[in-house]
């Protein structure tokens, strides 16, 4: 049973922030202007010198995190030193965030960066004894669900030190450049740090306590680390209660989980809404910005992360520079487009939602993208490109397919009830991409990738780059999707010969 905080009665300095805060499940965001007593919120809470009220009666177990305290850049070889002499294990590091109070500088400890989690979850998984390659493999491939998650280029790369008996450790972005980990940019640092530290510990916290995480990252990198907290409290049934100045919060995803604290006459207030003034007192130009969607590269309005990992495997595969905002939901993403059309349209910026076996609810509009799929992923699981892709048979993709069905039959029905008198009879050899596109491709698509020896990041990558190889992008995709992502003629990339680069893709 999920366990988060519902209540809390306050009282900070006299009375000044004063009254029974409400919390939600899952992300909770507080905003509000410089001086309005957040983060000695975030201290009552943690220090439980408030009536906190958890959902279950029983007492929340809480991880506090200030992304201010950044932990220090080592090599990853004095990262392995000190955990082997310090005795430094997953226990211990659990316990130190548990733990860890609020004091009037800020939370006490840092958190392990991502080269001293990565080595001590390796030491953890270790001590079973068995194959040390294998765990510093399986290390890997768990730590880059996380870090694909902000950086979809990125991934950690390790070997193994038959001097040390030890793995290295490296970052690779993109194909081929590799760096030391402490060669991250402070930004990154942080960000990675963060969210692995959040991940490690899912499974002994209840509740996030998060001070302003957007220090040190541009815009694009708060929405992702926004969407990281927002899919992680989903996924594992946590709550994250985040202080934050971040323009984020402004947006269709996020602005339904914002309370804003503002000063009314002498005491500070709280609530869902704030004034036009308050709005802009708080997020300067962002609004406005967003509002009139001065975009300078291809902006597009999505649903979910789904779509952002598609879209940007597309957009580095094509070479083009895009962003993309995620808004939650269909309903977010129609809105927003009305929101916009009202305005007169907002140059540069597209809004895409999922087929979900309905028709169009906005026809004729060039901006409005409506997937021809139930999702967007069923255009990765056609059993002829994954086939060419992971050098199997069709008969053997069909398998692969089958058998993630007939796991995730519950899950599928849910969404396809009409489906359910057909499943009995479900063969593989009836597993073609023309009845594929009608299931809900994310509930399969993780055990897909895993069955085929990859996880879903790189499935995408692999399927993308094929598609685009082969021709097929606009065979699985609308044309209009894929000529945003390319962006108008001027600012792609020009070929050796002008004449086919001006041509459409066949």
């Amino acid at each position: 049973m999920q366990n988060y905080i519902k209540q809390a009665n306050v009282n900070i300095l006299g009375g000044l922030l004063a009254g029974t805060f409400e919390f939600s499940p899952g992300l909770n965001l507080v905003g509000g202007e410089n001086g309005t007593m957040k983060t000695k919120l975030l201290q009552q809470l943690r220090a439980g010198t408030v009536g906190v009220n958890s959902v279950s009666g029983k007492q929340v177990r809480i991880q506090s995190i200030n992304p201010k305290r950044n932990s220090e850049r080592r090599a990853v070889e004095q990262i392995w030193q000190q955990i082997r002499q310090h005795n430094r294990t997953l226990d211990s590091l659990i316990g130190e965030r548990v733990n860890a109070q609020i004091t009037d500088t800020g939370f006490e400890n840092n958190y392990p960066s991502l080269g001293d989690l990565f080595y001590v979850l390796f030491d953890h998984r270790a001590k079973d004894g068995g194959d040390r390659r294998e765990h510093m493999r399986a290390v890997s491939a768990e730590l880059n669900e996380v870090v694909r998650a902000i950086f979809q280029q990125y991934e950690i790369v390790s070997t193994w030190d038959e001097s040390a008996g030890a793995p290295v450790v490296r970052i690779r972005k993109g194909t081929e450049t590799q760096f030391p980990i402490e060669g991250l940019s402070l930004g990154e640092q942080e960000i990675l740090a963060l969210v692995a530290s959040m991940y490690a510990v899912r499974d002994q916290v209840d509740v996030y306590l998060i001070d302003e995480p957007e220090v040190h990252l541009n815009w694009h990198l708060e929405q992702r680390l926004f969407a990281f907290m927002d899919d992680l409290c989903s996924r594992y049934e946590k709550q994250a209660i985040v202080v934050t100045h971040s323009r984020a919060m402004f947006t269709a995803r996020f602005l339904p989980k914002v309370q804003f604290l503002y000063w009314e006459g002498n005491r500070v207030k709280w609530g869902p809404q704030l004034s036009a003034e308050q709005r802009r007192r708080i997020a300067g130009e962002a609004i406005e910005i967003i509002r009139l969607g001065d975009f300078a590269r291809p902006t597009f309005f999505v649903e979910d992360s789904a779509h952002a990992r598609v879209l940007e495997a597309i957009s580095n595969k094509l070479g083009t520079q895009i962003s993309v905002s995620q808004c939650g939901n269909s309903a977010n993403v129609k809105s927003l487009f009305l929101l916009g059309e009202r305005d007169g349209g907002w140059p540069n910026s597209f809004f895409l939602v999922d087929g979900d076996n309905q028709g169009n609810p906005l026809p004729g509009r060039d901006a409005f993208i409506h997937l021809p799929v139930y999702c967007i992923d069923n255009s990765l699981l056609c059993p002829e490109d994954l086939a060419a892709v992971f050098s199997k048979s069709l008969g053997e993709i069909q398998q692969v397919l089958f058998s993630a069905i007939q796991r995730r039959r519950v899950q599928i029905l849910k969404n396809n009830r009409f489906f359910e008198f057909l499943m009995d009879q479900l063969r593989p050899d009836h597993l073609t991409h023309e009845r594929l596109r009608t299931l809900d491709g994310s509930e399969i698509i993780d055990l897909v990738a895993t069955e085929l020896g990859t996880n879903v990041s790189d499935l995408t990558d692999r399927v993308v780059a094929y598609l685009a190889t082969s021709n097929l992008l606009e065979a699985r995709l609308p044309k209009l999707l894929i000529d945003a992502i390319r962006g108008p003629l001027p600012a792609r990339a020009v070929s050796e010969n002008p004449v086919s680069a001006a041509q459409p893709t066949p």
